[in-house]
């Protein structure tokens, strides 16, 4: 059993996966991910998120908020406007939906 804190609320966390996100829709959370500012606190080299490598899953649930783990390779472009490097770039956002499993909130933890 782990302890997560969260704006000074103390959650206890059980050894067991957290339901995936039952009340929103992936897709939803998947597009909104592919174009949100968020992601570009995970870049260390000031590049381009390639949206194609994106990877996520929910780590944490609770009500209309979510906690997800985020992957993603940033492009490090050259001068030729070639790519030069992809960079591994992870992190986590803290996400609030409405009602219908849209993402009206978003922040990098």
């Amino acid at each position: 059993m782990g302890v997560w804190r969260y704006y000074g609320a103390e959650i206890r966390l059980r050894a067991v996966v957290v339901s995936l996100a039952k009340n929103c829709d992936m897709s939803l959370i998947e597009s909104y991910l592919k174009s949100c500012r968020e992601l570009a606190r995970f870049c260390s080299q000031r590049g381009w998120i390639d949206s194609s490598s994106l990877r996520f899953h929910v780590i944490m649930e609770f009500g209309n908020e979510l906690i997800v783990e985020i992957q993603f390779d940033e492009l490090i472009m050259e001068g030729s406007g070639n790519v030069n490097e992809r960079m591994p770039c992870r992190g986590q956002l803290h996400l609030v939906t409405d009602r219908y499993g849209h993402v009206i909130r978003a922040e990098a933890l």
